[in-house]
C-alpha cells in the first residue's frame, strides 16, 4: 500500500457502520481495524453536523467539556451542542471556587436536588393539561441540562427545585400555601397560581400537579391575630 495515501471512511447511520468511496466510484464497506477503532469513530461522528462545507463533532459522556468561572465561561457550560447527549454534570471545582469544571453526561437523576448551577441552566417550561396551558413560571417548572432523562425539575413547596422525570408533582406532594393576612407576600405555588374554578371532583386546579388538581391538607396558626397559614398538596 502507498503509505502517503489518505483513506476516509464515511457513515450515514451515526457510526453503526462505515463505507468507503472507491476510486471507481463504487461504494465499499469499510473494515475497522478493531472494536476500539469503531468506538473511537462513533465518538467522532456522534452528533456530527455538516453545514456550509464544515464538519463539527461533539464530545461523548464522561469527557471534560468546559467550565463555569467567575470571569469566563467555556465549552458545554455555554453551548449544549458541545456534548452529544446535550447533558452536563459536575467534574470538580478548581482554584478555591474560582471555577467549576463540567463533563458531558447527566449526573442528577429523578429526585435529586436541582439548585445552584442546575437551576441557573434551567429554562422555564410550561404544561398543557386538559386543554389549558400554564407557563413554566406559573407551575414552577424548568428544563435543566443537568437533570437526566426529560430534564424537568420542579419546585416542591418551600424545599426548592428537584429533578422530576414526569415533569409534574404527584399526589401527596406539597405544592403551595395560602398565607392569609400575610398575603400576597407569602402565598406560593399552586395556591398563588391556581386556575379559575374547580374540577369536577371539587378540587382546586393547577397544572403543576400531575392530576391537574390540589386541595388543602393542613394549616398552622400564626401569632393568633395574624390568622393561619393553609397548606396545599396535589391529589
Amino acid at each position: 500500500d502507498d503509505s502517503s495515501a489518505l483513506y476516509i471512511d464515511f457513515s450515514s447511520n451515526g457510526g453503526d457502520s462505515y463505507y468507503t468511496e472507491g476510486e471507481d466510484d463504487e461504494t465499499r464497506i469499510a473494515t475497522p481495524y478493531s472494536d476500539e477503532g469503531v468506538r473511537a469513530r462513533r465518538a467522532e461522528v456522534c452528533g456530527a453536523e455538516v453545514g456550509n462545507g464544515l464538519f463539527s463533532s461533539c464530545k461523548g459522556d464522561g469527557e471534560y467539556c468546559g467550565y463555569n468561572g467567575n470571569i469566563r465561561e467555556t465549552g458545554c457550560w455555554k453551548d449544549p451542542n458541545v456534548c452529544c447527549s446535550k447533558k452536563i454534570q459536575y467534574d470538580g471545582v478548581d482554584d478555591g471556587l474560582a471555577w467549576t469544571n463540567y463533563k458531558c453526561g447527566c449526573g442528577l437523576y429523578d429526585g435529586a436536588r436541582c439548585e445552584g448551577d442546575c437551576r441557573e441552566k434551567g429554562v422555564d417550561s410550561g404544561r398543557w393539561f386538559e386543554g389549558v396551558y400554564q407557563s413554566g413560571k406559573d407551575i414552577e417548572r424548568i428544563v435543566s441540562r443537568m437533570c437526566c432523562g426529560s430534564g424537568y425539575a420542579m419546585k416542591e413547596n418551600a424545599k426548592g427545585y428537584y429533578c422530576n422525570e414526569r415533569g409534574c408533582l404527584e399526589a401527596g406532594k406539597g405544592c403551595g400555601q395560602d398565607a392569609g393576612f400575610l398575603t400576597p407576600f407569602r402565598d406560593t405555588g399552586c395556591w398563588k397560581n391556581k386556575l379559575p374554578g374547580k374540577s369536577s371532583s371539587g378540587n382546586l386546579r393547577w397544572n403543576g400537579c400531575c392530576s391537574g388538581e390540589f386541595k388543602k391538607t393542613g394549616s398552622d396558626a400564626v401569632l393568633g391575630f395574624l390568622g393561619t397559614i393553609d397548606y396545599y398538596s396535589c391529589v
